[in-house]
């Protein structure tokens, strides 16, 4: 019988295997999305979803980009200047 905190390890690696040319293009390819975001004002995420699922399986693109849609929200009212 297994306890309570082995049962809800999760041993699950969803980009595991990925070759670093991969990993590579889907930087490039988020790089490209998130400076059309900033130039232009609005999103470019479907479009980045849609080049990453030639890259990757769909459900872990779809996954990338929701994670990685996130990150950018927090770093906008990060405070930069060091002088207080």
């Amino acid at each position: 019988m297994t306890s309570l905190a082995e049962s809800l390890v999760i041993a699950v690696q969803p980009f595991h295997g990925i070759p670093w040319w991969v990993v590579c293009a889907l930087a490039a390819v988020y790089f490209v999305a998130f400076a059309l975001r900033g130039a232009l004002g609005f999103g470019a995420i479907a479009p980045a979803v849609v080049v990453t699922a030639w890259l990757i399986p769909p459900h872990h693109a779809v996954v990338l980009a929701v994670v990685s849609a996130a990150i950018p929200q927090g770093s906008n009212a990060a405070r930069w200047d060091t002088r207080c």
